[in-house]
């Protein structure tokens, strides 16, 4: 099964993955589970819950691949 996926433009986070990449292999990957209740970094945050089959998938899938 083959998961849709758009490819992000590079932009500037806040996030230290960046760092860990430049020494470990890494992958990151936005699922995209907002539903527009409020920022992701904010108790207002809700994720759409229909993402986590998506995720798990798409989990699974990277798993697979050797």
């Amino acid at each position: 099964e083959s998961i849709n996926f758009i490819e992000a433009e590079t932009v500037m986070t806040g996030e230290d993955f960046g760092f860990l990449t430049s020494r470990y292999p890494g992958l990151l990957f936005w699922l995209g589970a907002g539903n527009n209740s409020g920022r992701l970094h904010s108790d207002k945050f809700l994720p759409d819950s229909r993402c986590i089959e998506i995720g798990v998938k798409a989990f699974a899938s990277l798993i697979n691949k050797k």
